[in-house]
């Protein structure tokens, strides 16, 4: 089960649960991760309890209280993507509702993905309807034509995803 393979936190039961959303997102074959591995991947990354997230908390990825729209706009964008390349597509979340961030938090439909090429192929060209990766720019929001917007982020290379807004930037 998630817990046993997923780190110790603290987790609020329910349809926007860290576990419920986990356990959403491995029946689709999406990992959650973090740069530190699997085992930071927990519902509380407030690990002290002290109201901050240190540097030492570091790094967590949450997905308590994540909104159904990302949670089904992730799944459905795997589904997408399998169905249009003949590659595996993974799909790898590497941030979600933990604190640290200036637009991800609970309640907020924003991700990050991991940038792999079947991936990337797929969101240019087919969710983005871009055909040139010369007329592509990087550290920008783009309009998804599933109502999301995209933003392949470069320092640290990733995919920002807001799948309902306030998206930031």
């Amino acid at each position: 089960t998630p817990g046993d393979i997923y780190g110790p936190g603290g987790d609020d039961e329910g349809a926007h649960g860290h576990s419920f959303n986990l356990q959403q997102l491995l029946a689709a074959n999406i990992e959650v991760t973090t740069t530190g591995g699997t085992e930071h991947v927990r519902a509380n990354c407030d690990t002290d309890g002290d109201g901050q997230y240190e540097d030492s908390e570091r790094p967590c990825t949450s997905l308590q209280d994540l909104p159904t729209e990302a949670l089904f706009g992730l799944i459905q964008l795997k589904q997408a993507c399998e169905d249009y390349s003949a590659d595996t597509c993974q799909v790898i979340v590497t941030a979600g509702t933990e604190p640290g961030h200036q637009t991800h938090g609970p309640g907020r439909a924003i991700v990050d993905i991991e940038n792999l090429p079947v991936i990337d192929e797929f969101i240019i060209s087919q969710m983005l309807g871009i055909q040139s990766s010369v007329s592509f720019e990087y550290d920008r929001f783009y309009p998804g034509q599933d109502g999301g917007y995209y933003m392949y982020e470069t320092n640290p290379s990733h995919w920002h995803i807001c799948f309902k807004g306030p998206c930031g930037n």
